[in-house]
């Protein structure tokens, strides 16, 4: 099943803007974890015919946008809206019944809420 991945402001809910990056967590970790890399060649891209490619080649890696967001907190986030890492359980309100995903890191203790 294709799983597509962008990567994600958590600071101020930004998306990159990456499209048909499938199976691309990994990638998406090696980008952030490199942001300031690709800030540093910012100036390079601005002046000249200069482009980031990522491993898919209509995936163009956007400088500006790590430029704009140095030092906010950078997350994959795949289509379904879920970052990586998060456990992704089901949690139930205990008062009112409706559940959401649990956005505890992945392998988290349990608090007392009952996943499903």
């Amino acid at each position: 099943m294709s799983c597509d991945w962008d990567i994600i402001c958590v600071d101020c809910n930004a998306k990159h803007g990456f499209r048909d990056m499938s199976h691309a967590e990994d990638l998406t970790l090696a980008l952030i974890s490199h942001a300031d890399a690709i800030v540093q060649i910012h100036a390079l891209t601005l002046n000249n015919d200069v482009e980031l490619v990522a491993k898919y080649p209509e995936c163009r890696i956007d400088p500006t946008f790590f430029k704009a967001h140095q030092g906010h907190r950078l997350r994959p986030i795949d289509e379904y809206g879920r970052l990586s890492g998060d456990c992704f359980a089901h949690v139930a309100c205990p008062s009112c019944g409706a559940s959401h995903r649990c956005k505890l890191p992945a392998g988290h203790e349990a608090k007392g809420e009952p996943h499903r």
